[in-house]
């Protein structure tokens, strides 16, 4: 993580966002990139789910507390933000197996 603007956190991959918190009112805003037909179903499914705090609402959610949104929720919304912007890298910068990495990080961060 970086300081990306006044009051705001990012974190890139290869120079590409895919994590931005901020916290406004004391309320920690989290929010990060996904694919535009999971913004539309996370965002009926999950009350702490929102399109984009200040981003495209088509590509980006922004994450508030509340008591659907537990750890486990938010971390797999992160790494597959990550997932995302890492499969769009040119191939020498990607890993060399991309689904076996993939794979491999969701069950370490989600067991």
């Amino acid at each position: 993580m970086y300081d990306f603007a006044r009051g705001w956190e990012a974190a890139r991959v290869h120079g590409k966002w895919f994590m931005l918190a901020t916290v406004r009112d004391e309320t920690r805003l989290v929010s990060m990139k996904a694919h535009p037909d999971d913004v539309q179903a996370l965002t009926h499914e999950f009350a702490a789910v929102q399109p984009g705090y200040h981003l495209n609402k088509r590509h980006w959610i922004t994450v508030l507390p509340n008591a659907d949104a537990d750890e486990r929720l938010v971390t797999a919304l992160v790494l597959e933000s990550y997932l995302a912007v890492v499969a769009k890298l040119p191939k020498r910068d990607r890993p060399a197996d991309l689904g076996a990495f993939a794979s491999s990080l969701r069950a370490e961060l989600l067991e």
